[in-house]
């Protein structure tokens, strides 16, 4: 990339994301937070908040303005207009806003990730899980690149746009969750996979239809990928370790 094409590059988020933090304001003028349509929770608060506890589904959360932190035991995530967080498997969470004010309220979003939809944009589009360390965090906060953004400034104009909305989100977020995936987030998606397994003892076949693969095949293939070796083995060999 040369210098003028990463001074518009720069441009181009700095744009993205001061229309995010408006259409945000506007939809929400008052501290509180809102489901504009199921799985998609837009929140405002002109104060720091008190840390609040709760089990969460899968999620990608954005912060238009102002920084919020999430804790998951004794680790610590924080996030800001520049990093997003990813969550793939349910989590007992504590959700905290560290950073707003009246002149400068924190704006966010949460949009629930469908395991079902996330298998199938990875089926449709091809995408090859990176070999990666099995013990990949379930959680992370990740860099927001430029058309990632892109495709969350879309869905946010939809605010206004109701009609719209009906056609256009369900494409908007799949976009987003190729986004997702491409940016290197498909390791991270299929971990709720391993916890039904270990955690709730289901087969192979069973984990990987209630993560959205219809194929016990194409399922075990990008487990294998990803863990280094096929479901019921990787299964047995933690839960031998678990004994120890």
């Amino acid at each position: 990339m040369n210098q003028r094409e990463a001074k518009r590059e720069v441009q181009r988020l700095q744009s993205n994301k001061e229309e995010i933090v408006e259409r945000i304001a506007r939809a929400l003028p008052e501290d509180g937070s809102v489901d504009v349509f199921p799985g998609f929770r837009l929140a405002r608060s002109s104060r720091p908040t008190e840390p609040i506890h709760s089990m969460y589904q899968p999620a990608f959360c954005v912060v238009a303005q102002g920084r919020k932190q999430a804790l998951l035991g004794e680790e610590v995530f924080r996030y800001d207009p520049g990093h997003y967080l990813i969550y793939t498997v349910d989590l007992p969470l504590t959700f905290q806003v560290e950073e707003a004010s009246k002149e400068r309220p924190y704006l966010g979003f949460r949009l629930n990730l469908d395991s079902s939809l996330v298998a199938s944009v990875m089926m449709e589009s091809g995408i090859e899980l990176k070999k990666s360390d099995a013990k990949l965090k379930a959680m992370d906060v990740s860099p927001m690149d430029a058309n990632l953004l892109d495709a969350v400034v879309r869905l946010i104009r939809l605010l206004d746009a109701p009609v719209e909305h009906q056609v256009l989100s369900p494409l908007i977020i799949r976009e987003i969750v190729f986004r997702l995936l491409a940016g290197g987030q498909g390791a991270r998606l299929i971990q709720e996979a391993r916890r039904l397994m270990l955690g709730e003892d289901l087969d192979a076949a069973s984990a990987g239809f209630r993560v959205g693969y219809e194929d016990p095949a194409y399922f075990s293939r990008d487990y294998k990928k990803h863990f280094g070796a096929p479901p019921q083995r990787d299964i047995a060999k933690l839960r031998s370790n678990l004994e120890l």
